[in-house]
């Protein structure tokens, strides 16, 4: 078995490096996710990730993570931008940046989230993006919450009124996001009392 020491990567560490992406010629490593194969370098994924430099022997399956994440990750390593205004691919980004301890990537994953957010979303899509965050994310990943509790607290009034909304707190089984979601709420209430004065 050969180690692959992690080492601090410097601007401009890996130039060039976006024509290696997927790219089977002189890849010594195969990330499988889902119906997805990514041909890959250990050089490089392991110089970002502490958990693929752990992992090091062979080639990796990640089926059970969202394909789309694993690739947009992986383009990130290789220097590709990637996400284009999906709210919900960045958080999936950064669940799965977490996940294999790549700090770059969850660093960008959370910035084009907030941002995403930040900017009206359609107050239709909202509810589904509250509802999503919550489905794929744990305590942990508090961060991605306090985001949507933001959000979802600029717009508290609009939401309240939102048909798929109120569906969803009928009918998702959801306990945790609902519990989650309320405290983040409630804990900001000074700020909600200002709403109905």
């Amino acid at each position: 078995m050969t180690a692959c020491k992690r080492r601090k990567l410097s601007p401009g560490a890996f130039s060039g490096r976006e024509e290696y992406f997927n790219n089977p010629r002189f890849s010594d490593l195969t990330i499988l996710s889902g119906d997805q194969k990514f041909y890959v370098h250990k050089v490089l994924v392991c110089a970002y990730s502490e958990y693929f430099s752990l992992l090091f022997d062979g080639d990796w399956n990640l089926y059970e993570d969202d394909p789309q994440a694993v690739k947009a990750m992986l383009q990130f390593m290789y220097g590709i931008g990637y996400m284009r205004g999906d709210d919900l691919l960045a958080a999936s980004v950064y669940v799965v940046s977490d996940k294999y301890l790549v700090p770059k990537v969850k660093e960008h994953a959370l910035e084009k989230f907030y941002l995403g957010m930040k900017y009206p979303v359609g107050l239709n899509s909202l509810p589904s993006v509250i509802t999503r965050v919550y489905a794929m994310t744990t305590k942990i990943h508090q961060e991605l919450r306090d985001i949507v509790v933001s959000v979802a607290l600029d717009r508290i009034y609009t939401l309240w009124k939102n048909k798929e909304f109120v569906a969803v707190n009928d009918t998702i089984s959801l306990q945790e996001m609902h519990e989650c979601l309320a405290w983040g709420l409630l804990s900001n209430l000074p700020v909600l009392s200002s709403l109905w004065t």
